[in-house]
């Protein structure tokens, strides 16, 4: 009995080895099976219709959406008017631009700032022979930005009228708000640019931004457009009078300045698509 127990136990011994060993394969097929089941998925996401969820890059936020064709006629309109984008209004504070009477507050009187010499637009008288009394500050200094603050906008319509902001394209009065007829009206004059003094003629409009929004004061560059004449005033050099015209305007001399009647055509139709015609 004694030299049986070892050979017992050694059977034993082999039995166990051999269960465990296909345990161990058992379990690397199982193991081998999942890994390819895995791979099989991945492949069907790659190169078809799959349950997996596929994720898709997140939307661009820094892309600018696509321009409507208003927008795009607009914008090709205010390339064509951008040399004219000459002023500013109320240049020392920010807001919006409101309309005004003659005896409204000052806090509704602006300057007009010329970007071209950055200097103030003023009453100044230019004598006799000399036409319209216009003329431009000698500096741009903070305390002449407030002393030059005398120019004003009207709405037609009463007093309620007067109280929303400017906006862009609609019709309006333009005055300096000292004196008996204060407004600026289209006038041919043989020397200067032709303006004179009126009461209040609403033949005047803000362009340079989308027609009926708010007019940003001392902020936005604007083009100031006489609806009558179909032209916006201008810094202009001349010999005599202030240095202030139109596009079409002549020099003291009668040279005649370079814009030609097509362009000027060109020039009408892009400022009434800026005011939404």
């Amino acid at each position: 009995m004694a030299t049986k127990k070892p050979c017992v136990m050694l059977i034993l011994a082999v039995v166990a080895v051999v269960l465990l060993n296909r345990a161990a394969m058992a379990q690397q097929v199982s193991l081998g099976n999942q890994y390819s089941k895995a791979n099989l998925q991945r492949g069907t996401t790659r190169s078809g219709p799959s349950r997996l969820k596929v994720l898709r890059p997140a939307p661009n936020t820094n892309e600018r959406p696509k321009q409507t064709e208003i927008e795009k006629e607009f914008a090709a309109a205010a390339r064509v008017m951008a040399s004219y984008k000459q002023w500013m209004i109320g240049a020392n504070a920010t807001g919006f631009v409101y309309p005004n009477t003659t005896s409204g507050p000052a806090s509704k009187k602006y300057n007009l700032k010329g970007l071209v010499n950055k200097k103030f637009l003023q009453y100044e008288k230019q004598g006799t022979f000399g036409g319209i009394n216009l003329g431009w500050t000698q500096t741009a200094s903070a305390g002449t930005a407030i002393d030059r603050a005398q120019w004003i906008f009207q709405r037609p319509g009463g007093p309620s009228e007067q109280l929303a902001p400017l906006v862009y394209g609609e019709p309006i009065a333009l005055g300096w708000s000292k004196g008996s007829n204060p407004f600026l009206k289209y006038a041919k004059r043989n020397v200067g640019i032709n303006l004179d003094w009126s009461d209040a003629v609403f033949e005047w409009t803000i362009l340079g931004r989308t027609p009926g929004t708010n007019v940003g004061r001392g902020q936005d560059v604007v083009i100031l457009y006489n609806l009558k004449h179909q032209m916006p005033p201008m810094r202009f050099d001349r010999t005599k009078g202030g240095d202030i015209g139109w596009p079409d305007s002549t020099r003291w001399s009668a040279k005649s300045v370079f814009h030609s009647p097509d362009y000027l055509a060109s020039f009408r139709k892009a400022a009434d698509v800026m005011m939404g015609k």
